[in-house]
């Protein structure tokens, strides 16, 4: 832990130093408090308990939309522990991945001693695999798009989309089972950020009195000597502090940086309450996790390829029941890589180049949009990822949640649409059309007006997302079509072995593209018209640190 000359606590350490160092000195003008406060003068069951209230995003969670379980997460909405209210989301009746994120910071923030102020350093290492029923491994023989001999081979795995209806290793139509795999790695370390700004104000609750929360008069809180520390941990900073912004809101920076193992991780966050209302409030979280990895697009340095991991989460809840978000993650080349932009959110434009950008990303680009309501999980929503820098157009999933008007049934559905983007460099996560011969002979990536669309139910029974409709079938080739005059033949079942007849002819099933009202056709109108409106990047006014 280092002191600035200015005599407060200013950690300056990794990706994060310039973003730490000016969040605190901009608080410092405010006035510079002591660590811990003055027991004899705080009142732990009232100040404390009344600013976290405002002080902590405790209904925010990332996590995808048709992740739905019966047996996850329920049975917290409407608990209040210590005067925080504990908003638990319920979908159709049944628990969420989102419920249990929030049911899980929620317990952190219960805590009845300091031991229970923990979080889960692993979150930060989730890995993804992709759904057994999308882009599985495509065998093929006399490739039509190829006159070269032989021409027989393997489609690689990851390239051919939607390629079987239901996904049989987890029950779910495969749009969810797809999305909720591709997802698994932001939701989780979306939670292990959250989770370590929870165990610091857990911390200050259960201190006995020796720690209040920073406000006007006491505008910094080092935590760093207090917070639990869970194993493999080594938390080298924890600071809460406290500031105002030009209209006079509350405004509280949260910064937390720790070691685990010979890996380093920074997380950060400002959270903006609204002065007249419970549930609306704004603001953003970042981290950044510096370790090393295999199978990589950036280059080795003495034997290993140190990268870092840079996230960021935009939120703006305007009331109960309106939500916006937007989460970005990229694997960035090298160690302690800051990959924000100027509004300290992931910069997508910075695409690793050996000369021109040595430290952009080279893996893994994601971004996550919703507009939704955090109470029901009703709403818009869309996914974009990119695998490495040279791929040149993003996956994109856009749908919409909705239940079906029947107060009788209630029952929860979805529309799904699957495609592909921009580069991800844009951060646009529209679909553009769709790529039907991505890797395979004669490939081809020039997008086409199509998409592939599933509408799926959830099946109270089976806690699975049924599908209803499916329009997802075609020929890996670059028209996506097969006329049946030769001797072409794949695996269409993704069992390993070549099973269409050759002498059959294969058309595209997927939704076309619709008149905008202009006489121009378009896949995205097509989607407009099922009901989607994909989300844009929500405003967050001085949410910068």
């Amino acid at each position: 832990m280092q002191k600035s000359t200015y005599g407060c606590f200013i950690k300056k350490k990794y990706g994060l130093k310039l973003l730490i160092a000016g969040s605190l000195l901009i608080l410092l003008a405010a006035g510079c408090g002591g660590g811990g406060g003055d027991s004899s003068t705080n009142d732990q069951s009232n100040n404390n308990n009344a600013a976290s209230q405002t002080a902590f995003p405790s209904s925010l969670a990332v996590a995808s939309p048709l992740n739905l379980d019966s047996d996850t997460g329920a049975g917290t909405a409407g608990t209040q522990s210590r005067g925080l209210t504990i908003r638990a989301v319920t979908a159709s009746e049944i628990g969420s991945q989102y419920e249990a994120a929030i049911a899980t910071i929620n317990t952190i923030l219960e805590g009845t001693s300091t031991s229970s102020c923990t979080f889960n350093p692993e979150l930060f290492f989730q890995t993804v695999t992709n759904a057994s029923c999308y882009g599985p491994s495509v065998q093929y023989e006399d490739h039509p798009d190829d006159v070269s001999t032989p021409n027989s081979g393997e489609l690689p795995p990851g390239d051919v989309g939607i390629w079987l209806e239901v996904d049989q290793t987890t029950g779910d139509a495969c749009a969810a089972a797809e999305l909720n795999a591709r997802m698994e790695g932001i939701q989780a370390r979306a939670l292990g950020a959250l989770s370590g700004m929870a165990a610091m104000v857990c911390t200050i609750y259960t201190s006995g009195g020796t720690l209040s929360m920073p406000d006007a008069a006491n505008t910094i809180v080092d935590l760093t000597s207090d917070i639990p520390q869970p194993a493999g941990v080594v938390v080298t900073s924890a600071i809460l502090a406290y500031g105002t912004t030009s209209d006079g809101e509350d405004k509280y920076s949260y910064i937390l940086d720790f070691d685990y193992g010979t890996d380093q991780i920074n997380v950060a966050l400002v959270h903006i309450p609204s002065a007249t209302a419970t549930n609306v409030y704004r603001g953003q979280l970042s981290y950044q996790i510096s370790t090393t990895t295999n199978g990589s697009n950036c280059p080795m340095v003495s034997g290993s390829t140190p990268v870092t991991r840079n996230g960021s989460l935009v939120y703006n809840r305007t009331s109960a029941s309106a939500m916006t978000i937007e989460m970005r993650e990229g694997q960035f080349c090298g160690a302690d890589i800051n990959g924000l932009n100027s509004d300290q959110i992931v910069d997508a434009t910075r695409k690793f180049d050996p000369t021109a950008e040595p430290n952009g990303w080279g893996d893994d680009f994601n971004l996550f949009r919703a507009d939704f309501d955090p109470t029901t999980q009703l709403g818009d929503f869309a996914y974009s990822w990119q695998a490495g820098h040279h791929d040149g157009n993003t996956r994109v999933f856009n749908l919409v949640v909705y239940d079906d008007g029947d107060a009788a049934t209630e029952d929860l559905e979805a529309t799904a649409f699957f495609g592909y983007g921009n580069d991800a460099e844009n951060a646009d996560p529209n679909i553009s059309g769709f790529i039907f011969n991505w890797a395979g002979p004669g490939n081809n990536h020039t997008l086409q007006e199509f998409a592939q669309e599933q509408t799926m139910s959830f099946n109270t029974g089976t806690g699975k997302f049924d599908s209803d409709t499916a329009k997802i079938s075609y020929a890996p080739t670059t028209s996506g079509a097969y006329d049946g005059t030769g001797t072409f033949t794949y695996d269409s079942d993704a069992d390993g072995t070549v099973d269409t007849n050759p002498a059959v002819a294969i058309t595209v099933d997927l939704a076309v593209s619709s008149d905008d009202g202009t006489g121009t056709f378009t896949i995205e109108q097509t989607i407009i018209d099922a009901g989607i409106t994909v989300p844009v990047q929500p405003a967050c006014t001085e949410c910068t640190y």
